[in-house]
């Protein structure tokens, strides 16, 4: 009768187990819904208002990573809230396996006004003001300046009336946030309405719990069912995917938290993982638990670090060359003949096709150098923007 519950109980739990795997393949499917901008968001008043800091730069420098990039900017002006460097970083969050919608998007040797929100003013690292609409061409110099006039200048006149009604006394007053705000929960300070970005925040939370909890569900009656002998090749098999599976879940459930905690998550989401397979097994003798430790985390080490080489592999093979044809003669440009382009084929080939064309990295340097910091070219006439991207 005993023996019947039992078999009774694990049949259930094992249902329960397979809903509990079906839902988090389903999760690891279906993308997480991105927040959206809001109209107003777009606008360049609202931009500069909700700006820290307003330059234009040129980008020098991108390095991709897992779920951000780092976008290296060289300073040729400061239109609003200058700082002493010439020289910033911006951080975005899109990487080599993560793209986010709405978030700015640079290419080498571009120029462009940049609405920035302070990220780490100590080392200058920056975020563009409401990502994309946040970045503009070079077109928009005088309607953004203007913008900034009008901006400055109302906030003198405030200050003046404000000075002028408290010359005899000061009062400290506590900011207020009305509970209708679209600011009143940004605690990220990303500029950005929290109506859509919280919820989204929440959203991820949530499904990352989910799927947490399922995994755990999963390994331990995978153990439980697979490994009849805790010693055995098979066992220690388990944990080795155990360890592998350990990296993938990280990817899925630690997206969106910035570097570098995912890092200490990842072990903590190891240590939970190995650790529940481990008393699946009802095995309790040390030998076993630093083995079964040890193969699990060597497997954590090895796709981890398979996984970094392919990304460093695929950023250096990952280069482009494009061309854009302007309407207007530019004020530099060097030209090139056909003969010179017989030696770099893929900047000539962007140049017919005006488009994006794949380009070893030997030729992408080569082309760099050849251009020699002018990355605007007259060919047969016609003159061309030059664009180099790297993954």
């Amino acid at each position: 009768m005993q023996k019947c519950k039992i078999y009774e109980f694990q049949s259930l739990l094992q249902k329960y187990a397979y809903v509990a795997i079906i839902f988090l393949i389903i999760l690891l499917i279906v993308p997480t819904a991105s927040a959206e901008l809001t109209a107003e968001s777009a606008e360049i008043s609202y931009q500069v208002e909700h700006s820290d800091r307003i330059a234009v730069g040129k980008v020098t420098e991108i390095q991709r990573f897992y779920d951000y990039s780092i976008v290296t900017i060289e300073i040729k002006e400061w239109l609003m809230n200058p700082i002493s460097s010439t020289e910033i970083k911006i951080q975005t969050k899109i990487g080599t396996n993560v793209d986010t919608e709405d978030e700015p998007r640079f290419t080498v040797s571009e120029s462009a006004i940049l609405m920035l929100t302070d990220a780490d003013l100590e080392n200058n690292t920056f975020q563009v003001t409401v990502g994309e609409p946040g970045k503009h061409s070079l077109s928009d110099l005088d309607e953004i300046v203007n913008e900034i006039s009008k901006i400055q200048s109302a906030q003198n006149h405030a200050n003046l009336e404000d000075d002028a009604e408290k010359h005899t006394e000061y009062t400290s007053n506590p900011v207020t946030l009305s509970n209708g705000s679209d600011y009143a929960l940004d605690m990220d300070d990303d500029r950005i309405p929290v109506d859509e970005s919280h919820d989204d925040r929440i959203a991820t939370m949530i499904t990352s719990l989910i799927a947490f909890g399922a995994s755990i569900i999963f390994v331990f009656l995978l153990v439980k069912k697979a490994a009849h002998e805790p010693n055995s090749r098979r066992t220690y098999l388990i944990f080795f995917l155990i360890g592998i599976f350990t990296f993938y879940l990280s990817g899925y459930i630690l997206r969106g938290i910035d570097p570098p905690q995912p890092i200490y998550l990842m072990f903590l989401v190891f240590f939970v993982l190995t650790g529940t397979g481990i008393l699946a097994t009802g095995e309790r003798s040390g030998m076993f638990v630093a083995k079964a430790f040890a193969i699990s985390f060597a497997a954590l080490v090895i796709i981890s670090v398979l996984f970094f080489a392919y990304g460093a592999f695929s950023h250096m093979y990952s280069k482009s060359i494009d061309a854009d044809l302007l309407s207007e003669k530019p004020d530099n440009f060097i030209v090139v003949t056909d003969e010179e382009l017989k030696n770099y084929p893929t900047l000539k080939e962007a140049i017919e096709t005006q488009s994006p064309v794949d380009a070893n990295p030997w030729e992408w340097e080569r082309t760099i150098e050849f251009l020699n910091g002018t990355y605007t070219v007259k060919y047969k006439g016609e003159y061309y923007k030059i664009d180099f991207t790297t993954a």
